[in-house]
């Protein structure tokens, strides 16, 4: 099985394999729940790929420095639990899957092209703004195959 991780608050961690997938939001559940539902994954995770995140322009810092612990504590739940993953730049995964640029869109109005795509490629899955990226970097995973 192949794990994406959309790193943030409002992020999430979504488990494929060729016939189901699940996921997790970050911001509905506690550190200790997602530890567990990793700890749970882990026997079955083959890689994991986790989005390669930076600084953003115009963000306070009060709020990279959430963002910078929610992508900290993701990477550490990889580490400790020894899945190996890659960092993938989100313009990896975008471009590959038909993604086009956000260009001059707003972010909001980007998030509403990732859900639809997400939502093209699995048709039978409830997708949602915090589990689409996941879904979408799981299933370039699957696609890149290292």
């Amino acid at each position: 099985m192949i794990l994406g991780l959309d790193p943030g608050k409002d992020g999430a961690a979504a488990l494929l394999d060729k016939e189901q997938a699940s996921t997790i939001n970050f911001a509905r559940t506690t550190d200790l729940d997602l530890w567990r539902w990793f700890v749970e994954a882990r026997p079955y995770v083959t890689k994991a790929y986790l989005e390669r995140v930076g600084a953003m322009p115009k963000q306070g810092v009060a709020s990279m420095f959430k963002f910078g612990t929610s992508y900290g504590f993701a990477r550490g739940l990889l580490v400790a639990l020894e899945i190996p993953f890659e960092l993938v730049g989100a313009y990896q995964w975008q471009k590959q899957l038909g993604i086009p640029s956000r260009g001059s869109k707003s972010k909001p109005e980007h998030k509403r092209v990732l859900k639809q795509r997400a939502q093209e490629l699995f048709p039978g899955l409830k997708i949602t703004l915090a589990n689409c990226d996941a879904l979408l970097i799981a299933e370039w995973g699957r696609r890149h195959g290292k």
